[in-house]
């Protein structure tokens, strides 16, 4: 397991081939930025988990975008397999690359590929539909990540994974960190990092997965993006967004006449102390940030070790 999943968690892709030649599988995230500068990558089954415009501080446009993006079909043959989200860009990504496919929707049972059942995560496989688990026995937030773990789950049985083993993946596997992730309970306030959120695409889904009133806190660098997407999330569960750093005069205009927003123009931690004291008993406050970290931080970790370490400090100074 290794490429762009965040400093101490994997090793880079090159590492991984050196070190261990005879390996069976490596598991690699890809980013835009990889993508865009490979020519001799092939892939035995490639994932598109979703497409959303990101990185617009870097790209001319979202087709520039997406077109890094498909540096994973670059080598694609007849023998190439394709798990590939049900969403009409991706799809257009796809189109016309060779080998074989199975779609991953939360929507509709495909011929093949993953769908809920109900509550339940199941495949659709060429012998017949393989139950999973209920999506109450996940661990993980969100309705996206239930659709990752739909695609994880088939992309393992098409790896040779045994069905057991999947499903026992599935009920342990925990959220990582900064992704939706609960970090303190206090006076009846869940405090949850989702400081990954770095795009509106991501913060949008996060916002709309969290099933109590939300203070959500959005803020950093602006990357580009229209922050219009958050506001139907944005009023369906949050009682008031906090806008902060480099970006908030935007956040601001383009939010706030359709949603309550504070603003707030001090550092971080006037940041949290303001949620505090605005959250509520059965409330969650979520970061969130839709936007980069570089303003305040190092990286998105930096920024989400510092809200778990702010929440983690009220948690303490509360209950003394």
């Amino acid at each position: 397991l290794g490429g762009n999943i965040g400093a101490g968690l994997g090793p880079a892709a090159s590492a991984l081939a050196l070190e261990h030649p005879q390996a069976d599988w490596c598991v690699l995230e890809l980013s835009s930025y990889q993508l865009g500068a490979v020519e001799t990558l092939k892939v035995d089954i490639g994932v598109v988990t979703n497409l959303a415009p990101d990185h617009l501080d870097r790209y001319a446009s979202v087709e520039a975008y997406y077109a890094d993006k498909a540096g994973l079909f670059n080598r694609a043959d007849a023998r190439s397999r394709w798990v590939l989200a049900d969403q009409p860009e991706v799809e257009a990504l796809a189109h016309g690359v060779p080998g074989a496919r199975w779609t991953v929707s939360l929507e509709r049972r495909p011929a093949r590929g993953a769908f809920l059942d109900g509550a339940m995560l199941t495949l659709a496989l060429e012998q017949g539909d393989e139950p999973l688990v209920e999506r109450g026995q996940l661990r993980i937030l969100g309705l996206h990540n239930v659709q990752n773990a739909l695609a994880a789950a088939l992309t393992a049985r098409l790896a040779g994974a045994s069905l057991s083993h999947v499903r026992e993946a599935l009920v342990s596997f925990r959220p990582l960190p900064h992704r939706l992730e609960p970090v303190a309970d206090r006076a009846g306030v869940l405090w949850i990092d989702d400081s990954k959120g770095t795009n509106v695409a991501a913060a949008a889904s996060a916002i709309a997965s969290v099933e109590r009133p939300l203070v959500v806190l959005l803020g950093g660098v602006d990357k580009g993006e229209s922050f219009t997407p958050l506001l139907a999330p944005l009023q369906a569960r949050a009682r008031v967004a906090i806008v902060y750093g480099a970006v908030r005069d935007r956040l601001e205009r383009e939010l706030g006449a359709d949603v309550r927003v504070v603003r707030v123009d001090g550092p971080f931690e006037d940041v949290v102390a303001r949620a505090r004291a605005l959250a509520q008993p059965g409330d969650a406050v979520l970061l969130s940030p839709a936007t980069a970290s570089f303003d305040m931080f190092d990286n998105y970790e930096h920024r989400g070790r510092r809200f778990r370490a702010l929440a983690e400090e009220e948690e303490t100074r509360g209950t003394a």
